[in-house]
């Protein structure tokens, strides 16, 4: 009797170490999912920040950009109550070795020279 009472402990066990198992893949699945959605909302996002950092480019220099990474390595002038800072025109978003900005998947931002606006390429 006590022989039989071990086997349905250990059943037991494995059941329940199963549900714990499929409970988890189904977690990471919705984990997963979410990733790709922040992702989605933090690439357009800084789509939005790097175009309006092309329009302050254009006001300040007169020219639009011929290249993303003049956007990457200026810096702007910025006054503000008679003193001049200056900042980066695009601080915090990460780039690659060659000065190209990245979005959240590690893919360079495709600047379209005709109309002047960063685009997302989803590889």
């Amino acid at each position: 009797m006590k022989s039989f009472n071990r086997g349905i402990i250990a059943f037991e066990n494995i059941l329940v170490l199963f549900f714990l198992i499929i409970l988890f893949l189904i977690a990471m699945n919705y984990y997963r999912k979410y990733e790709d959605v922040l992702k989605e909302h933090a690439a357009a996002e800084e789509v939005y920040h790097i175009n309006s950092s092309i329009v302050v480019y254009y006001v300040l220099h007169g020219r639009f950009p011929e290249d993303i990474r003049e956007i990457t390595r200026d810096r702007q002038k910025i006054m503000y109550r008679e003193t001049f800072f200056e900042k980066k025109y695009l601080e915090g978003i990460k780039t690659d070795k060659e000065g190209y900005p990245l979005d959240p998947w590690g893919n360079r931002y495709f600047y379209d020279k005709n109309d002047h606006m960063v685009k997302i390429i989803k590889k």
